[in-house]
């Protein structure tokens, strides 16, 4: 019968590099909301989350992003790239 795969793939190997790059990539967009669920200061003040009370959280281009307070999302709006390009600022003690 020779060497092939079953399913009719033929001699090439299973996982082809476009295949690992898809499964890479695959990874990456699901991973990607649990990251941002383990966030736990506010992108915009800095201040752990809950302490201000119950977080409140928007989508932003498919992501959950979570705030202290809802000041936070009108800074957060105006400017989104301002909040999301640097590190999360150090809570007050």
């Amino acid at each position: 019968m020779g060497s092939t795969i079953p399913c009719g793939i033929g001699a090439d190997p299973w996982f082809t590099k476009q295949i690992m790059k898809c499964l890479l990539a695959s990874l990456v967009l699901m991973l990607a909301p649990i990251v941002m669920a383990d966030v736990s200061t506010c992108p915009v003040s800095g201040e752990k989350l809950g302490e201000m009370g119950t977080p409140v959280s928007i989508d932003y281009q498919g992501k959950k992003v979570s705030f202290c307070c809802d000041s936070c999302i009108a800074k957060f709006q105006k400017d989104p790239s301002k909040y999301l390009a640097k590190p999360p600022a150090a809570t007050k003690p």
